[in-house]
C-alpha cells in the first residue's frame, strides 16, 4: 500500500499468512499449545 506521498506504508501489513506451526531458531511452536487455531504472520510490501 502506498500513502499520499507514494511511499510504501510499513506501519500496516499488506496481508497475513496463517500457519498452524512456526519454527524459530530450530524450535517448533504449535498454535494449538497456545490456544490459537493458527499463528498470524504479517507480510509487509
Amino acid at each position: 500500500m502506498k500513502n499520499l506521498f507514494g511511499e510504501v506504508d510499513k506501519s500496516r501489513p499488506h496481508y497475513f499468512i496463517f500457519r498452524a506451526s512456526i519454527t524459530i531458531k530450530g524450535k517448533t511452536y504449535y498454535a494449538k499449545d497456545y490456544g490459537y487455531r493458527a499463528f498470524r504472520i504479517p507480510i509487509y510490501k
